[in-house]
């Protein structure tokens, strides 16, 4: 009886009553057309570099990477650009159900990790489905399309990232860019 009243009220769900800790943004369609699409496209890249709350989605891959590591060596990148919870503050990556957490890094270091990889000329954009984001390196990809930058932006000020502080990791990115 303890155990059943314990789980209604940690239900990662948006129970009467229940603390909801996850506190789960929206309902995720089971299964997201776009992976289908997406698992079409990364099919025959040796190497992914997947953003950590999505990776379960490409476990099948034969090698596979949380995001931002190996982006240099990645064929593939695959990230999703929403917010998988309610959860923004702190900014620390240690604290269970934060977006942090679910990123595996601070948010800010993650969008200007973005950002600079649409800069980089060894990388180009091969499927923008908004929130999906799929880069490739190689010659026949697209040029990044202004409605990135500006979810990218929507997630800045929803995230409750400073000017100050996005400045600060965008230049460090771009410094290690060069």
């Amino acid at each position: 009886l303890i155990t059943l009243a314990v789980s209604y009220a940690l239900a990662p769900l948006p129970l009467p009553g229940a603390a909801n800790f996850w506190r789960p943004v929206q309902w995720i369609q089971s299964p997201d057309p776009a992976l289908k699409q997406i698992r079409t496209l990364v099919a025959k890249s040796r190497a992914l570099s997947v953003q950590a709350n999505v990776g379960a989605h490409f476990s099948q891959h034969p090698q596979v990477c949380r995001y931002p590591y190996k982006v240099g060596e990645a064929d593939t990148i695959v990230l999703w650009l929403d917010s998988p919870t309610g959860n923004i503050l702190p900014h620390d990556r240690h604290m269970i159900g934060t977006v942090a957490h679910h990123l595996q890094m601070s948010p800010a270091e993650y969008l200007a990790s973005i950002e600079c990889l649409l800069q980089n000329s060894a990388y180009g954009v091969i499927m923008w489905n908004n929130p999906w984001l799929v880069i490739t390196r190689g010659p026949d990809f697209l040029n990044a399309d202004k409605s990135i930058l500006t979810r990218i932006d929507m997630l800045r000020q929803s995230w409750q990232i400073t000017a100050k502080e996005y400045e600060t990791v965008l230049r460090e990115c771009r410094t290690k860019l060069k």
